[in-house]
């Protein structure tokens, strides 16, 4: 049984359609699927805030991760717009961590990482996956956490 997401007041911008068709290979080019807030943008040198996910990262998430519902996928303001944001030790990229309830399970975070690819044209999802208590410690204890400039 494949978990639900439990979600307050998220507004799909995606109809699931244009996600079935990366999935099947009849559309090509990224889908926009959030955005992060400008501030964290500039901490990464990215000209945009758009997030942008390709066929090619969503068939790998699919297989590496099917207990992720394909829906989820089409909007992840709700993660994108966390306060949780920690810097990679790799050049143009971070991650965003935001809590996330499963019906019948523990409550756990949901972990997206992000690159900013293209001159800063772009920001592109490289992973989306849940994450355990333990490996959010290690993901704390290897990374610094993003201030947004005031």
């Amino acid at each position: 049984m494949t978990p639900t997401v439990v979600l307050m007041s998220v507004s799909v911008k995606l109809s699931q359609p244009e996600i079935l068709r990366l999935v099947t290979g009849e559309r090509h080019e990224p889908v926009i699927v959030g955005r992060v807030p400008k501030a964290y943008a500039a901490q990464v040198g990215a000209l945009h805030t758009h997030v942008w996910l390709s066929r090619e990262t969503l068939l790998k998430q699919l297989a590496r991760h099917p207990d992720i519902p394909l829906a989820t996928y089409e909007n992840l303001d709700w993660v994108l717009s966390s306060s949780m944001i920690y810097g990679d030790r790799r050049a143009g990229r971070f991650h965003l961590v935001a809590p996330v309830e499963r019906l019948g399970s523990q409550p756990k975070h949901f972990k997206v990482t992000i690159k900013n690819v293209r001159n800063s044209e772009r920001l592109f999802l490289l992973s989306a996956h849940d994450l355990r208590s333990s490996s959010l410690r290690k993901l704390i204890a290897a990374s610094e956490k993003i201030r947004p400039p005031r």
